[in-house]
C-alpha cells in the first residue's frame, strides 16, 4: 500500500478534533483529537461518504500547522493513487459509494510546540477535484497532558414484547426491557398525551394499568424504560377500548417497538486536588521546632503532584504571603503531572507572612498547601507616628481626652509588630492591624480622672516576630472629667454652630461626630473648627446661653457657668455661660532648635541649607501640607518605600523633593517629637528653626 507523507497528516488532525457539523458530502471522524508535542502519535480517520454520488476525490491540506513535522499514512483497504505536494495531498481514481467509509490509518510525528487549530478536507465526485465541497472542521489540539477521553456509553434498554388488554375503561400496558429500569406510560386520545402512569423501578418485566378511560374510543400512548445513564422512549401507538358492558379483551390496533432515546451522559472528570508541599521554614532550635527568621526574603521550594485517576495535568502554580487574599505566580507547567517549585517572594518589609502556595490544573481543581510562617526581621519594632480622631475630628497634640468618650486612634510601626498596645493610667488598650493600610487600629475610652486636666504619658508597647521588643512614650494627653453640670441631670445642653451656606446659626449634627446635642447634663464637647455658641434649659432655673465663640483648631470646648432659680426678680433674665477651649498647648521651640540631624549626612542633602517637612504618608494633612510646599522643599516621609512616594508626587502634582525612609533611620534624630514638623537645617546640618505643623 502507498505511504502518503503528509497526506494523511492533514486528515488525521482535521478528524482528531472531532465531528462538526457536515457541510457538504463528506464525515471525517478521528478516533483522537489529541497530539502529543515532540512524539509519534498513531490514530486513525474515517472519510465517510454522506452524498448521494461516489466520492472520487480527497483533498487533505498538509500546512494548516507548524506543529506537524510529518505524517505517515496507509489507507485501508487501498486502490488510491497519491499526489503529494508542500500544500496537500491529493487522493485520485478511489471509490468511496454513498453511505460508505474508507478508513486512514495515521502516525503523526510533531514538534515540542502546543497548537491549536481546525483541520478542513475536501471531497469531489470527480476524479480530477471539479467542485469540491468542504467537509466538516476537525479541530486539532497538541498539548502535553490531554483530558481523558469521555467514557464509552452505558447502553440504554432495549424495549421488547409490547402487549395491551383491557375493558371499556381501563387497560394494561405490558413490556420487557433487557436491563432492570423504571418504566411509566404516556397515554391520552391524541399523541400530544397529556397523562402518565408511573410502573415499578429496576425490573425488566413491566406492566402499567390505565384507569378511568372512556370505552370504545381510541388512545395513543408510548412507554418508558430508563436507567441511570438514560431513557429509551418508544414511538407512538394506539389501542381502542371496548364497548360499555362488554367483557372483551382488546389488543392495541398499533403497536410499533422502534424506540428513540433520550441520553444522559455521564463524563468521567478530574476531580482530584493537586497536591502541594512546600519545604519547612522551620528549625530545631534547644530541641523544639521554631520558626526560622529572615533577614530577608529566602529561596521558597517545594513540589506540586496532580494526583487522580483521571490526570490532566497542573497549568498553574501561584504563592501568597497573606494567607491567600492575594496571589503571585510562580510558573505555569504546561499540564505536567509533576512540578517542582522555586522561586523568592516579593517581600521587602519586615513582618510575619502567612506563606502558601497553590496548584490549579486544566480541571480547575485547585490545591492548597499547608500554611507556613515567614518571619523577616531586620529591624526591632519602631513607632512611625499616630493619629487620634473624634469621628472625622482629627486632634492635635498634646490631647485632649473626655472621660467615657471614645476615641479612635491609628498607629503606624514598622519593624515586623505582631503585637500592639497603648497604656494610658494604668489601662490598656490593645490594638488590631488592620491588612489593608497596615496600621494598627483601636478605640480608646479613659475613665474619670482623678485630677482634672491631668498630664498622662501614651505608652506604646509593642513585639515582632523575631521577640523583639520596645516600650516607649509616644505622646502625653490630658484627661477632662465629663461631669454633671453644676445644674444637675435636668439641665439640657444645645450647641449651635454657623451655616456658611444659610449664613445662620442651627444646631449642631453632634451624632456625625459620636457625640449628642441636644444632651443632658453634660458640658464637654469634642467640637470641629468652626463658629458657635451654647444654650442650656433647666425646669427651675434660669435659661442660660455663652457668647459666640469659635473654635481654631479642633479642641476641647467646656461650658460653665451658675444658674440661679426662677423669682420674680430673675425669670426674663439669661445666665451668662463661660467656656474654656482645652487643646495644644505651645511646645518649646527651643527643643529642637542646635540639633543636628544625622540623617542629612546620609543623603544628597549634605552640605546644603534645607528647609525639611517631615510627614507621615497616612497623616490625613499629608496632602495640604505637599501642596503648600515649593519645589526646593523637601519633604521625609518615614516608612514609606520610594516608589509609593514617587507614586504619590506624580498623582498629585506635587512640588517639592519628596524622599522615602522605609526604616525610619531619621526618627531617631527626633526623639519622640510629634509629626508633622519643619525643620530649617543649616549647611552643618544643624536645626536652626522649628515650626509646627
Amino acid at each position: 500500500m502507498p505511504t502518503l507523507k503528509n497526506t494523511a497528516c492533514f486528515v488525521v488532525l482535521g478528524l482528531l478534533m472531532g465531528v462538526g457539523k457536515v457541510r457538504a458530502s463528506c464525515e471525517v471522524t478521528p478516533t483522537n483529537i489529541y497530539l502529543s508535542p515532540g512524539v509519534s502519535t498513531a490514530f486513525q480517520i474515517s472519510v465517510k461518504n454522506t452524498g448521494e454520488n461516489a466520492i472520487a476525490w480527497v483533498k487533505i491540506p498538509v500546512d494548516n500547522s507548524a506543529v506537524i513535522s510529518s505524517i505517515e499514512p496507509e489507507i485501508v483497504g487501498s486502490g488510491w493513487e497519491v499526489m503529494f505536494s508542500a500544500e496537500a495531498d491529493i487522493f485520485i481514481n478511489g471509490r468511496i459509494e454513498p453511505g460508505d467509509t474508507t478508513k486512514f490509518n495515521i502516525r503523526a510525528n510533531t514538534s515540542t510546540d502546543e497548537d491549536n487549530f481546525d483541520w478542513f478536507f475536501e471531497t469531489s465526485i470527480y476524479s480530477y477535484g471539479s467542485s469540491s465541497e468542504t467537509c466538516n472542521p476537525i479541530n486539532i489540539t497538541t498539548m502535553t497532558n490531554p483530558p481523558m477521553p469521555s467514557p464509552t456509553p452505558i447502553p440504554l434498554p432495549v424495549i421488547s414484547e409490547m402487549t395491551v388488554a383491557g375493558g371499556p375503561t381501563s387497560a394494561t400496558i405490558g413490556w420487557r426491557s433487557d436491563v432492570d429500569a423504571s418504566g411509566s406510560v404516556e397515554y391520552g386520545t391524541s399523541s400530544d398525551y397529556g397523562s402518565t402512569s408511573i410502573g415499578a423501578s429496576s425490573v425488566q418485566s413491566h406492566s402499567v394499568t390505565l384507569s378511568g378511560l372512556s370505552p370504545l374510543t381510541t388512545y395513543h400512548y408510548r412507554v418508558s424504560s430508563g436507567i441511570e445513564s438514560g431513557t429509551t422512549i418508544t414511538t407512538d401507538n394506539t389501542f381502542v377500548t371496548a364497548e360499555a358492558g362488554s367483557t372483551t379483551t382488546v389488543t392495541n390496533t398499533v403497536t410499533t417497538i422502534s424506540t428513540q432515546t433520550v441520553n444522559k451522559t455521564t463524563v468521567l472528570a478530574d476531580t482530584a486536588r493537586p497536591t502541594v508541599m512546600i519545604n519547612s521554614l522551620r528549625h530545631t532550635a534547644n530541641g523544639k521546632q521554631q520558626e526560622a527568621i529572615f533577614d530577608k526574603a529566602p529561596i521558597i521550594e517545594g513540589k506540586v503532584v496532580d494526583t487522580g485517576t483521571i490526570n490532566v495535568g497542573i497549568v498553574k502554580i501561584q504563592y501568597s504571603t497573606d494567607g491567600g487574599k492575594n496571589w503571585l505566580l510562580i510558573d505555569e507547567p504546561s499540564g505536567a503531572s509533576k512540578a517542582s517549585f522555586s522561586f523568592v517572594p516579593e517581600i521587602f518589609d519586615d513582618g510575619n507572612y502567612d506563606l502558601i502556595v497553590r496548584a490549579i490544573d486544566k480541571s480547575g481543581n485547585t490545591g492548597i498547601s499547608s500554611k507556613q510562617i515567614l518571619i523577616i526581621d531586620r529591624l526591632s519594632p519602631r513607632i512611625i507616628h499616630s493619629i487620634w480622631r473624634v469621628g472625622p475630628i482629627v486632634l492635635s497634640a498634646p490631647y485632649v481626652l473626655i472621660s467615657g468618650v471614645p476615641v479612635q486612634v491609628s498607629v503606624q510601626a514598622i519593624g515586623g509588630v505582631t503585637e500592639l498596645s497603648l497604656w494610658i493610667d494604668k489601662q490598656e488598650f490593645v490594638m488590631t492591624k488592620n491588612r489593608e493600610s497596615g496600621l494598627w487600629e483601636g478605640e480608646i475610652s479613659v475613665g474619670t480622672p482623678v485630677i482634672q486636666y491631668s498630664s498622662n504619658p501614651v505608652m506604646v508597647k509593642a513585639i515582632d516576630g523575631g521577640g523583639n521588643k520596645i516600650e516607649q512614650e509616644i505622646s502625653r494627653v490630658v484627661i477632662s472629667k465629663n461631669e454633671l453640670s453644676p445644674m444637675g441631670q435636668k439641665s439640657i445642653y444645645t450647641i449651635y454652630r454657623f451655616d456658611e451656606n444659610i449664613k445662620k446659626f442651627k444646631v449642631w449634627n453632634g451624632p456625625v461626630y459620636g457625640q449628642n446635642n441636644p444632651v443632658l447634663g453634660k458640658n464637654v464637647w469634642y467640637l470641629p473648627i468652626g463658629k458657635y455658641y451654647v444654650t442650656t434649659k433647666s425646669k427651675g432655673y434660669q435659661t442660660g446661653e455663652s457668647l459666640i465663640f469659635e473654635n481654631h483648631d479642633s479642641r476641647v470646648v467646656e461650658i460653665t457657668g451658675e444658674a440661679k432659680r426662677l423669682s420674680l426678680l430673675n425669670f426674663w433674665k439669661k445666665a451668662k455661660l463661660d467656656l474654656s477651649i482645652k487643646g495644644q498647648e505651645p511646645i518649646d521651640p527651643v527643643k529642637m532648635i542646635g540639633k543636628q540631624i544625622t540623617w542629612i549626612d546620609k543623603t544628597e542633602l549634605r552640605g546644603q541649607e534645607v528647609n525639611l517637612s517631615i510627614v507621615p504618608s497616612f497623616d490625613p494633612r499629608l496632602a495640604s501640607i505637599l501642596s503648600e510646599l515649593n519645589s526646593d522643599d523637601v519633604v521625609v516621609l518615614p516608612g514609606s518605600n520610594q516608589s509609593s512616594v514617587d507614586l504619590l508626587k506624580s498623582r498629585g502634582g506635587y512640588l517639592p523633593i519628596m524622599i522615602a525612609d522605609p526604616d525610619g533611620i531619621i526618627l531617631e534624630d527626633l526623639k519622640g517629637k510629634e509629626l508633622p514638623l519643619e525643620l530649617q537645617i543649616n549647611r552643618q546640618g544643624v536645626v536652626e528653626q522649628q515650626i509646627i505643623k
